[in-house]
């Protein structure tokens, strides 16, 4: 089965190009990405096209890290109702603990894993289905996506105690770097993203249970529909 990704997902990446006065729609529409369907509550954009968009991107831009521009753009809508459950969490580990129970809803057979241990909150990727030329934009903008929406919910200097990646060192590491603000591994085993435990566990005053539960319910609801589509 084909990998697909969760459509509102591309609007940061359109975004980033908009913001470089790039004219996103023909690098869309040159990729088979059709801006229209944003609007189609149940859109999938394939593995395929979007490895098509950021690749065209990153020709343009001539930026091998412009995946991390995500932390620019991203906000809760691209990440449909998991977004708005995000905004209303109790707390960070909360908040990521529903990234991980509906990680099928970014896509890409996504499998997310969160610990605790010790003073340590880590989440690690354990599986994504990612192809193609722009992997490592791809993957880039996914981390940087979610240092933003911790920052949403919690402080605007929050700080990983450490981010472990796969990708090797890039010319730009300087701007990993400036973006996280915490030590980070270049070359690992695998991917992941630690916060100190009492900073994970704090509560947020933005929690609402009624809106998370709420925009919870909105989430299944929409991976029940996709699921059933599929088969």
């Amino acid at each position: 089965m084909t990998a697909s990704f969760l459509s509102s997902m591309s609007q940061v990446l359109w975004r980033i190009l908009e913001a470089r006065s790039i004219d996103p729609r023909p690098v869309f529409l040159e990729a088979g990405l059709d801006p229209a369907q944003w609007n189609e509550p149940y859109t999938r954009f394939t593995n395929e096209g979007l490895d098509r968009a950021w690749g065209r991107a990153t020709e343009l831009t001539q930026d091998p890290c412009i995946g991390l521009q995500a932390a620019r753009f991203v906000s809760p809508a691209s990440l449909h109702a998991l977004g708005f459950a995000w905004l209303a969490s109790d707390t960070l580990y909360d908040a990521l603990s529903r990234l991980v129970r509906y990680s099928n809803l970014i896509g890409g057979d996504l499998i997310l894993e969160l610990q605790l241990s010790g003073e340590t909150c880590r989440l690690t990727v354990e599986n994504v289905q990612i192809s193609g030329s722009s992997v490592l934009q791809r993957r880039d903008a996914f981390w940087a996506s979610l240092l933003a929406m911790g920052r949403m919910i919690t402080t605007d200097n929050l700080a990983p105690t450490g981010l472990e990646l796969r990708r090797p060192e890039p010319e730009c590491a300087a701007a990993f770097y400036g973006l996280f603000q915490s030590p980070i591994t270049f070359g690992t085993l695998r991917d992941s993203i630690a916060f100190d435990r009492e900073v994970a566990e704090r509560p947020l005053p933005t929690a609402n249970r009624v809106l998370a539960h709420t925009n919870d319910q909105v989430v299944e609801d929409y991976l029940a529909h996709v699921t059933a589509s599929t088969f």
